[in-house]
């Protein structure tokens, strides 16, 4: 029974204590700590060390990925959580736990704890250039990387140190072009004295809409080439048939390359299988010509009788 009434008592004291916080509290708990608060000197009491920030990043979803320009678009979260040793407090002494302070940098306020922890959360569509290898369009897997960096400060004033070794997929949504295959995180430095947040994303394309739209028709068209010759020389539509094909093919390339990043280095795989139909149809084209030149053709050369001596 004693015990029972200790734990109702220290329940309504965590109750009074959270829910007990009043404007003067808050107002009071500003003034104390913002009084004197210099927002030029970095939080660490020995100044000669950096301050340590722990890094992760919630990946929401995957909004572009743009092969022709190079570009990866998404939207995210990046947290960043560091000790602020002028701000600690008695949460007894102003009827709360946490309060957030500090408005500095728009709507993404600091959230600052009683004991002194800070966490920053700014969320954004991220847009970054990629180098896209599309040897194997569309069958590729492609790997992006996304650097995070406090501009100006050297590694002896921050670190960023990466909290998770894996990207939060928590509120993620998939893309439906391309799958996530991997995503990691990796903190660093550049040129050994800038340091760095590094997320790394493996992303394989979807296949099924270029196999579907683009491979298939390539291949049956290629199948129509050899059936050329298999129409008889005196129905007259070899030329137009082979003609045609020929278009058709050409037409695809054309739409291919707009869909291609402009790049020589590398080649896609399939630019070469469309060019190499587009000749092989060409060659046909050729030889449907020439070979009807020769059937139509009238030989009015009388043959030479062979005389035996």
């Amino acid at each position: 029974m004693l015990e029972r009434s200790f734990l109702l008592v220290l329940l309504l004291l965590v109750v009074q204590v959270h829910h007990g916080q009043t404007m003067d509290d808050a107002a009071m708990l500003h003034k104390t700590l913002l009084a004197d608060y210099n927002k030029h000197i970095r939080p660490s009491v020995d100044q000669s060390k950096p301050v340590i920030v722990n890094v992760t990043f919630d990946l929401v979803p995957v909004r572009e990925v743009d092969e022709i320009m190079g570009k990866i678009s998404l939207v995210g979260a990046l947290w960043l959580i560091w000790k602020e040793p002028r701000m600690l407090w008695n949460p007894f002494a102003y009827s709360q736990p946490t309060k957030a302070v500090g408005a500095d940098h728009y709507w993404y306020p600091v959230r600052i704890y009683y004991d002194g922890t800070a966490v920053w959360t700014p969320i954004d569509v991220v847009t970054t250039t990629c180098t896209f290898d599309i040897t194997y369009y569309p069958f590729a897997v492609q790997t992006c990387e996304i650097s995070f960096m406090p501009y100006g400060a050297f590694v002896n004033e921050i670190y960023l140190h990466a909290a998770e070794k894996e990207v939060s997929r928590r509120y993620f949504t998939e893309n439906g072009e391309w799958a996530l295959e991997k995503a990691e995180t990796v903190s660093g430095l550049i040129d050994e004295q800038f340091p760095t947040f590094v997320i790394v994303l493996e992303l394989r394309r979807r296949p099924t809409f270029v196999i579907v739209n683009v491979i298939l028709p390539i291949l049956f068209m290629g199948l129509l080439n050899a059936l050329v010759f298999f129409l008889p020389a005196s129905s007259g539509e070899r030329v137009s048939f082979a003609m045609t094909v020929l278009l058709a093919i050409a037409v695809f390339l054309t739409l291919v390359g707009d869909n291609m990043p402009k790049t020589s280095q590398p080649m896609s795989t399939i630019c070469y299988f469309l060019l190499t139909n587009l000749v092989l149809s060409s060659l046909i084209m050729i030889v449907t010509v020439l070979n009807l030149n020769l059937y139509h053709k009238v030989y009015t050369t009388t043959v030479p009788h062979l005389y035996a001596l």
